[in-house]
């Protein structure tokens, strides 16, 4: 005779139902999409995923006269920085993984039988999982999302910030040029107002 325990087999259905719904993925390609989007839409160049550039992929960019979103591209792929923050999404992403997951379920089966002749075999399981995890796991899955989004920000302010410097850097270095061509004339004239003057 089978004995259902204190579970009945609709607690025992809520159970499992919870566990998996409680079951999260973790985010879809670490939320770099998210990040990319964010660069667009405050007008930066395409960025590609700094963690899987090709080798000669810089060499290609810097092949060509340098441009001030060439520049920032080169930036944004070639920082360390940036390439520590981008790991960091991978942490992010397993922690809103973990905090959309409950403890695995405990099945127990117990069978009982007789010692002397007329008693009944009896049968019996039970489903234990944890309660905490089931009433915590709605503020887990918030608290995580909202860390990870948080973390999203981060980096896209660090692009940011690292696209402004290097913007910065490029017109320095293109203004710095126009200053020497301009005395490189200067002091041609000169050259020439000498060679006039030596001539009379």
């Amino acid at each position: 005779m089978a004995n259902a325990g204190p579970l009945t087999n609709s607690a025992i259905a809520l159970a499992l139902l919870v566990a998996v719904s409680g079951c999260a993925s973790a985010p879809k390609d670490l939320g770099r999409a998210d990040i990319g989007a964010m660069a667009r839409d405050r007008g930066l160049p395409a960025i590609d995923d700094v963690s899987a550039i090709d080798a000669g992929l810089i060499d290609r960019l810097i092949a060509k006269p340098l441009t001030a979103d060439t520049a920032v591209r080169v930036a944004l792929l070639n920082s360390p920085d940036l390439k520590a923050r981008y790991a960091r999404l991978g942490f992010g992403a397993a922690d809103v993984y973990a905090g959309g997951r409950i403890r695995n379920p405990v099945l127990s089966l117990a069978f009982l039988y007789p010692n002397g002749a007329g008693d009944l075999s009896q049968n019996s399981f039970g489903l234990t999982t944890s309660l905490t995890d089931l009433i915590t796991l709605p503020a887990r899955k918030k608290l995580a999302a909202a860390e990870f989004a948080a973390l999203k920000q981060d980096v896209g302010s660090a692009i940011l910030d690292a696209a402004a410097e290097t913007e910065a850097a490029y017109y320095r270095y293109v203004g710095a040029q126009q200053v020497a061509a301009l005395r490189a004339q200067v002091a041609r004239a000169g050259a020439l107002s000498r060679d006039l003057a030596a001539r009379y």
